[in-house]
């Protein structure tokens, strides 16, 4: 080897040990918020690590978006209960999103009660009131229901889940918001409350399970 083969070989040596230097040394000029310094490896390297906090950044802000997701309340009929009188009986309802006509509404699930249930002022908020079928007998509604005066009957379209269904309602006189799904419907859509996971499975063909509202709004996931 001539000595212009060995200066070269020496500063091409040079060159790399130099180029290494300052991808380390730009790697250690990042703050690193507490990852681990990967050295020179691939992953350690200044644009690799960029490219991951841009990743995280991302994936954090679309997950608190995601939390922060609820469904529309400008067209939601919220739905009490037709046998608690104060607010502290409320958080033990079982209530799970539906859609009527396109509506958002909340429905209690009532295993206190055989039929489907509507205040009348639920019928005049939704604009059915001209659609209520009279009806002079009435029905009978259960023990915890004996204080309620029948005004009619109402049928109505909803969507639960994915789930589509005609249903019956019996309209009774009263000045809260309820709409209420009796045993009658829950026993037809092989209902099953399941209060640990804190959601409604129904459906005959194919099951669905729906949460209950307040612990996973307006989610459904498929079996």
């Amino acid at each position: 080897m001539d000595l212009s083969e060995a200066a070269a070989l020496r500063q091409q040596r040079s060159i790399k040990q130099t180029n290494r230097f300052l991808r380390k040394d730009s790697a250690d000029l990042l703050p690193l918020d507490g990852l681990k310094k990967l050295g020179t490896s691939k992953e350690g390297q200044p644009h690799n690590i960029l490219q991951r906090r841009l990743l995280e950044a991302t994936l954090s802000r679309n997950r608190l978006n995601n939390r922060n997701v609820k469904p529309s309340r400008s067209h939601m009929v919220q739905s009490h209960s037709v046998h608690s009188d104060t607010q502290a009986d409320e958080t033990d309802l079982i209530q799970v999103m539906c859609q009527c006509f396109g509506m958002d509404m909340m429905v209690t699930i009532d295993t206190g009660c055989t039929l489907n249930l509507i205040s009348s002022v639920s019928v005049e908020k939704l604009g059915f009131k001209a659609q209520i079928i009279s009806n002079k007998n009435e029905d009978h509604l259960g023990p915890l229901q004996h204080n309620l005066q029948t005004v009619g009957h109402l049928k109505l379209s909803l969507v639960i889940g994915q789930t589509e269904i005609d249903l019956l309602f019996t309209v009774v006189e009263n000045n809260r918001m309820f709409i209420s799904l009796g045993t009658k419907t829950l026993k037809f859509l092989k209902c099953v409350i399941d209060t640990e996971k804190q959601m409604l499975v129904l459906g005959n063909s194919i099951r669905e399970q729906v949460h209950f509202v307040g612990k996973h709004e307006n989610e459904v996931s498929m079996e």
